[in-house]
């Protein structure tokens, strides 16, 4: 046998092989879903001030830029109360978030940097990256009582 032959014959092996296992494959749907990104809500609460998630404490939040800057570093204050209306000083407040519908945190790590008094903290380090829905987890952690509000934020 001439070597173009055996090239001819290894070829159409091939395309065989090719054709009978894409027969054999089982054909599945394509995603529903194409991207990872979540749902934003139809009624997203965008209030600055709210209950704790086992209503421990009443939060507020302001941001030192009004309107809020994409891509610029700016401080944040959190006042928080107990929900009698009573301040509440000496409490560990930490900040998380991110994006939900990109399923990404934030772009810098924001953290308490001290106790203002009147139950006011002061948060440095905060930074979004782009404009959407963001939420800001803040977490209390306050003489025997841990709980957590959770803000949305809709920047443009």
């Amino acid at each position: 046998m001439s070597r173009f032959t055996i090239i001819m014959i290894a070829g159409v092996i091939g395309l065989i092989a090719v054709f009978y296992f894409a027969t054999q494959q089982e054909v599945k749907a394509p995603p529903q879903k194409l991207s990872k990104m979540g749902t934003m809500p139809a009624e997203l609460d965008l209030s600055t001030t709210r209950a704790s998630a086992f209503k421990k404490y009443i939060v507020s939040v302001s941001s030192s830029l009004d309107p809020i800057a994409i891509n610029k570093m700016h401080r944040w204050e959190v006042l928080v109360k107990t929900t009698d209306g009573t301040l509440v000083d000496g409490a560990k407040i930490t900040i998380r978030g991110g994006m939900p519908m990109h399923q990404h945190g934030m772009p810098t790590a924001p953290r308490m940097t001290k106790g203002l008094g009147q139950g006011r903290y002061l948060l440095e380090g905060m930074k979004f990256s782009m404009t959407g829905w963001w939420e800001l987890k803040i977490e209390i952690d306050a003489e025997s009582h841990q709980d957590t509000a959770t803000f949305n934020l809709m920047l443009r």
